[in-house]
């Protein structure tokens, strides 16, 4: 269904932006699961953040295909993490 409406540019533009924030944060809650110091967490959050930026610079260097697609998910996973599961509309 994506291959029809984006074309295979946008589809591997569409996963590599949807990995550059799902791993950091996969990363981040794996680790915020194992300690409770407020300083440890703030940490873990600031690495995320940089890991995040540092991976989306990482795909745009390398040539990212089609960069709407890339943005339109690495922009809406973390409105969907802040807001939470929310229908669309």
């Amino acid at each position: 269904m994506a291959f029809a409406v984006a074309g295979m540019a946008g589809v591997w533009s569409f996963i590599s932006g949807s990995l550059c924030v799902a791993m950091p944060s996969a990363y981040f809650a794996w680790v915020s699961q194992r300690t409770m110091q407020p300083g440890r967490i703030v940490a873990q959050g600031i690495v995320k953040m940089l890991s995040t930026c540092a991976l989306m610079a990482g795909c745009l260097k390398m040539g990212v295909d089609d960069v709407l697609w890339f943005f339109s998910r690495a922009s809406g996973m973390p409105r969907r993490i802040l807001v939470g599961p929310c229908p669309e509309g």
